[in-house]
């Protein structure tokens, strides 16, 4: 039984939807603060505000942040940040579903191994009964082809992994 293509489609399809809920989540429309007291230290939405002396002092080294203003234009994470990680939850969700299907294929783990499982069995073999690492009651021409499906899904989790060790000190710059 081939698994292929629909079990790709499958995990695309799950992936999507859990990346654009994750989207609509961390997506906000900008909000103005409420203005500071003129003392620098009133409250904003019921939180303290930045006292004006801290403020001063970390102005130098705080170039891109505009902290000294009366009203900034969003509520949250600045536009980037909120970017990055939106991308990073579409990557962390990406990184999810190929590390499911991984352990499916490696040691047949749900919610994937049942099906990777009977999709490797020789006709005849009940496939609860192969075991990981063992190649007994496994059809060869099926192993070659769930392994060629593995490798496709393999770089694709690996890829994520990349990309995630490059994104993430990014988002941590970008959110402060």
């Amino acid at each position: 039984m081939d698994f292929g293509l629909p079990a790709v489609l499958v995990i695309s399809g799950f992936t999507l939807a859990v990346a654009g809920a994750l989207l609509l989540l961390s997506w906000s429309p900008p909000q103005p603060y409420s203005p500071r007291s003129s003392s620098g230290t009133g409250t904003r939405d019921g939180l303290p505000s930045i006292p004006s002396a801290l403020v001063t002092s970390l102005q130098p080294r705080l170039a891109f942040a505009n902290w000294s203003s009366a009203v900034r234009p969003y509520l949250g994470h600045n536009p980037v940040a909120c970017a990055l990680v939106s991308i990073l939850y579409v990557l962390l969700v990406i990184q999810a579903a190929t590390g499911l299907v991984l352990a499916g294929t490696d040691v047949y783990y749900p919610p994937f191994g049942h099906w990777i499982t009977s999709w490797i069995a020789a006709p005849g073999v009940d496939p609860v009964t192969i075991a990981p690492y063992n190649k007994t009651g496994i059809d060869p021409a099926a192993w070659d082809a769930m392994r060629s499906f593995r490798a496709v899904i393999l770089r694709i989790h690996i890829g994520i992994s990349m990309r995630l060790s490059l994104l993430l000190p990014s988002t941590l710059l970008a959110s402060s």
